[in-house]
């Protein structure tokens, strides 16, 4: 099977800039915003539903106890917050 093809930022930006007949510059600005807008919607605690891609929300995570491997000591965890991302069902990928 053939590896997948890693998409970051930089080829983010080129790939825009070609679908879209802008700039690379006016695509990194776009795309940057983009990322910062999402930042802080997710610090607040904000739901994000794209359309055809997916949703994240923020999920709270209660403190637990745990195993540390490295130490073999048990631990407790902190509570903390997560992202959550459920895949839209227009994109849903086969199983292996």
């Amino acid at each position: 099977m053939k590896p997948n093809k890693r998409i970051n930022k930089k080829s983010l930006i080129r790939s825009i800039s070609k679908r879209v007949n802008c700039t690379a510059h006016e695509a990194e600005r776009f795309v940057t915003a983009f990322i910062e807008v999402f930042g802080e919607a997710m610090e607040n605690g904000d739901n994000i539903c794209l359309h055809g891609i997916g949703s994240f929300t923020v999920k709270e995570s209660a403190a637990h106890n745990g195993y540390n491997p490295v130490t073999g000591k048990a631990e407790v965890f902190a509570a903390r917050k997560i992202c959550k991302f459920i895949l839209s069902k227009k994109i849903r990928l086969p199983a292996e």
